[in-house]
């Protein structure tokens, strides 16, 4: 359960300083209310899930006044004090949605620019509290979480930085407060040698393992097999899960009987760049590694637990793809630096 007497809004403007307008956002919390309840889960695994009763309310603009915020803050108790903060990124999506409305009223025009501030209005209406259906679902059951070396498997893995990651390989400094992922490049043979017998289609798996503690208290997830998906609508630009999917992967899990849980999923973007001339490639928006809108759409429907994670393939015309992993962090998606262990290559379909 959880409760929210504000209500949010963007000012629009265009660079030149006129104005274009206010709009209401409609803010989905439930990832920001996930990230807040395994972040208590982390802190202190013996409070009851359902002891929490959050509120989510403004982080006025230090530079500013208010109405003007510079993040929003759940807390999970009304007497406690802020539990986790949201800086104002976790708008994005709910200012990207009201601007194609304003787009397909007229008020702006495709790939205009805009700059935008954000505020919150009190509601002065009582508000009953929401039931977000994850009061904390995500924590109802508080997966088995073993112990492990971390350090010694770091010791033997080579660090990929993701597409999140600067030119230079180095990722935001706050990747370091990302629970790490490790990946046997055993799992990425087995998926890069499904994406290339697929050709000109998403193909994928969902990916599964366990999550571990390190000696450090490090809490950090490690993939031990990819799970070849079937039954799914594939299209050049799109895959989808079915019921039949999630039934065959639920008889995988269970017939390996290694006590894994779903960790997340991998899925392969095609090489359709082939198709086009190498200067059309050089100029082309989409030759690039990115974890579509339609991507984001499917893990958050359907991958989220704060610990699920988004293994891309891109294979851009190349035989051989880039890797990138996609993780949830402070309720939003972003690319993450994670970790390959080695080992050899095996294409049986599910690792050991």
């Amino acid at each position: 359960m959880w409760q929210s007497n504000f209500h949010y809004y963007a000012a629009l403007s265009l660079p030149n300083g006129d104005q274009v307008g206010e709009v209401r956002l409609k803010v989905d919390w439930i990832p920001a209310l996930r990230w807040a309840e395994f972040e208590r889960y982390l802190k202190d695994s013996s409070i009851e899930p359902n002891s929490a009763s959050a509120v989510i309310e403004p982080i006025w603009d230090p530079e500013g006044t208010p109405p003007y915020i510079g993040g929003a803050g759940i807390r999970l108790d009304k007497e406690r004090a802020v539990a986790v903060s949201f800086p104002l990124s976790y708008f994005s999506a709910a200012l990207s949605a009201a601007s194609s409305q304003l787009i397909a009223s007229g008020a702006l025009s495709v790939g205009q620019e805009i700059a935008y501030r954000i505020y919150a209005l009190a509601d002065e209406r009582p508000q009953p509290r929401a039931d977000c259906g994850v009061a904390i679902v995500a924590l109802d059951e508080p997966p088995a979480i073993e112990t492990a070396d971390l350090s010694s498997l770091l010791s033997e893995a080579r660090m990929v930085s993701s597409i999140g990651g600067d030119e230079n390989g180095n990722s935001d400094p706050a990747d370091l407060a990302r629970m790490p992922v490790l990946v046997p490049q055993l799992v990425l043979d087995e998926a890069t040698a499904l994406g290339q017998q697929v050709g000109d289609i998403e193909t994928g798996g969902i990916l599964v393992g366990k999550l571990l503690r390190g000696a450090d208290g490090t809490l950090f997830s490690r993939v031990t097999a990819q799970i070849p998906v079937e039954h799914t609508a594939a299209t050049q630009r799109s895959l989808r899960f079915t019921h039949a999917t999630w039934a065959s992967v639920d008889a995988a899990i269970r017939l390996r009987a290694r006590d894994e849980i779903p960790l997340g999923w991998w899925h392969s973007h095609p090489e359709f760049c082939h198709l086009c001339s190498p200067e059309q490639r050089a100029l082309c928006p989409l030759a690039v590694p990115l974890f579509s809108q339609a991507d984001k759409d499917l893990h958050r429907e359907v991958f989220q637990q704060p610990w699920s994670i988004g293994l891309l393939l891109s294979f851009l015309g190349k035989k051989q793809p880039s890797y990138d992993v996609f993780a949830w962090h402070r309720g939003q998606i972003e690319a993450v630096n994670f970790f390959i262990l080695p080992g050899e290559a095996r294409h049986s379909g599910v690792s050991p």
